[in-house]
C-alpha cells in the first residue's frame, strides 16, 4: 500500500502475529516472482487489542504492518503501490458499487481476485459474496477504482464472523473510522 517509506502492508488483525514472516507480492504456484520482504512488526488497531470480548474487537479488525527493506529497496519501490488509503474512511457509506477483493485462498493456487458490490452487514460492516473466497484470506484488501485509475482501500477481510460467515462464499469486513487514518500516521513514523 501507499506509504511514505514504502513499507506498509494492511492486514486483519486476527492475522496476528506474524513473528518470523515474510510478504512475497504476486505469490503464485510455490513461486515468489518478485522476492520477499520480511515481517518487522505490526500494529493492530489499539481497540482491537484492548477488547474483552471476541466479538468486541471485531469492528477493529486491522493492522499495518512494516516489512524490511530487501536489496535496498522498499517494497514500493520493487513492485509499486497497489492501492492507498481514503481520506476519510469514515465518510464511506455502508455499500459500495464494485468492490475489489484480492487474496490466496488455501486450496487455491496463486491469486484470487472477486469484484461485487458490497452490502451493509449488521451495525459496523460490510458483506459480500464471492465464491472460491475460502480458508486463508482473511485480512485481503477490499479495494474501489478511483480516478486515474489508483485503488483505494475500503476494508480488508475479517471482522463480523471472523470475516467469513457460515458459508465460504459470504466475506465480511469492518467498515474503517478515523481510528485507522490514527494508526496509519503513527505506522508511517
Amino acid at each position: 500500500m501507499d506509504s511514505r517509506r514504502g513499507n506498509l502492508l494492511v492486514t486483519a488483525a486476527h492475522c496476528l502475529p506474524l513473528d518470523g514472516a515474510s510478504f512475497a507480492p504476486g505469490y503464485g504456484d510455490g513461486l515468489a516472482l518478485h522476492g520477499q520482504w520480511p515481517v518487522l512488526d505490526a500494529l493492530p488497531d489499539p481497540r482491537y487489542a484492548s477488547a474483552r470480548q471476541k466479538t468486541d474487537h471485531w469492528p477493529y479488525d486491522w493492522a499495518f504492518v512494516r516489512v524490511a527493506r530487501v536489496g535496498g529497496k522498499s517494497v514500493q519501490e520493487a513492485v509499486g503501490s497497489a492501492f492507498r488509503l481514503p481520506a476519510h474512511p469514515e465518510r464511506l457509506p455502508g455499500d459500495l458499487r464494485r468492490v475489489t477483493l484480492i487474496g490466496y485462498p488455501q486450496d487455491k493456487m496463486g491469486q484470487h481476485t472477486c469484484t461485487v458490490d458490497s452490502q451493509p452487514a449488521y451495525a459496523d460492516y460490510r458483506r459480500v459474496q464471492c465464491a472460491g473466497f475460502s480458508s486463508g484470506v482473511s485480512g485481503s484488501p477490499w479495494v474501489i477504482s478511483a480516478q486515474g485509475g489508483a485503488g483505494v482501500l475500503v476494508g480488508v477481510l475479517g471482522g463480523a464472523e471472523q470475516g467469513g460467515g457460515f458459508t465460504d462464499d459470504v466475506s465480511y469486513a469492518a467498515r474503517f473510522d478515523t481510528g485507522l487514518t490514527s494508526l496509519y500516521a503513527i505506522a508511517q513514523r
